[in-house]
């Protein structure tokens, strides 16, 4: 599942890394495209960007800001109430099995009425890969997966395997976008110019190993995971100077980190979201262009 069918060609995509509770200023960004009515041929998310990209295509903005700034830091998803719960420091299973289907009503039924493609890489723990999840068949249990980094949570069984946040693989998937065909990708990142990528501390490989000594792959794929998105970046960087694509990132370091935000830190990670759209909404409108505002 790693190759892609070439279907027909599509024009315009939507490329979306996560960025845990970062995703909130994702989720800005969204909400104002809403508003302006924005529509995009294709679309591909990693981890959170999964989330956000099931609630764009159903042009809920209500689930945008409902699940990322009114939900995200609840002490029932993060810390030491899941962990007394679930054994996990996050929430998943009250996330997705208990907050998304029953106290949001986030209908998935709504995706597959959608007319656009779009998908989400989830990391087949089994097969050492990332799988891609077409509309027409997500569950709650594979957006559970996108959203489950190792430490944090177990793997998701589904499918016939485990699965794990496919951003231990591919952290902002353009090289799926640039596979389909797509002559213009929008880039939302949810870090800020001056951000480092350090290679992940030697105290969590060491956990990664006891924690999954069966699968020595994924211990070998976190230790280049820097390595991976200097990698995307670079080529990201590389279209933009060439025209092929824009990259929205934030003008300015978010008040949240991956795992650690409070409602007012959320609330300002995503109206940063809405501020550098409105700002940059001529030149983003430009390189969108008319044929995808307004329909």
């Amino acid at each position: 599942m790693e190759q892609t069918d070439q279907t027909a060609l599509t024009t315009l995509a939507l490329v979306m890394e996560g960025g845990g509770m970062r995703g909130a200023y994702t989720a800005g960004v969204l909400s104002y495209f809403l508003k302006k009515q924005v529509n995009f041929d294709y679309g591909v998310g990693i981890s959170a960007g999964a989330v956000n990209l099931c609630a764009y295509w159903m042009k809920r903005a209500d689930y945008l800001h409902e699940i990322m700034v009114e939900y995200m830091s609840d002490k029932k998803n993060i810390g030491l109430s899941p962990f007394l719960r679930e054994g996990t420091f996050v929430g998943y299973n009250y996330m997705f099995d208990n907050l998304l289907p029953k106290q949001v009503k986030f209908d998935l039924t709504q995706v597959s009425n959608t007319m656009a493609p779009f998908e989400f890489g989830n990391y087949n723990l089994d097969l050492n890969r990332n799988d891609w999840i077409q509309k027409e068949e997500v569950t709650m249990k594979d957006l559970k997966a996108s959203c489950t980094l190792p430490i944090a949570g177990k793997p998701v069984y589904t499918r016939g395997h485990l699965y794990m946040d496919g951003g231990i693989t591919t952290m902002v998937p353009i090289e799926r976008s640039i596979a389909h065909g797509n002559k213009k990708h929008f880039v939302i990142i949810t870090k800020d110019k001056e951000y480092v990528r350090n290679p992940e501390p030697a105290v969590e490989l060491n956990t990664i190993s006891l924690m999954f000594r069966k699968y020595p792959q994924l211990r070998k794929r976190l230790e280049v995971r820097h390595q991976v998105y200097y990698h995307e970046m670079g080529l990201i960087e590389k279209m933009v100077e060439e025209g092929s694509a824009y990259l929205l990132r934030p003008s300015e370091k978010v008040p949240v980190s991956r795992f650690k935000g409070d409602p007012i830190g959320l609330q300002k990670c995503f109206d940063l979201g809405v501020k550098d759209a409105t700002e940059q909404w001529d030149a983003i409108a430009a390189f969108i262009g008319q044929d995808h505002i307004g329909k």
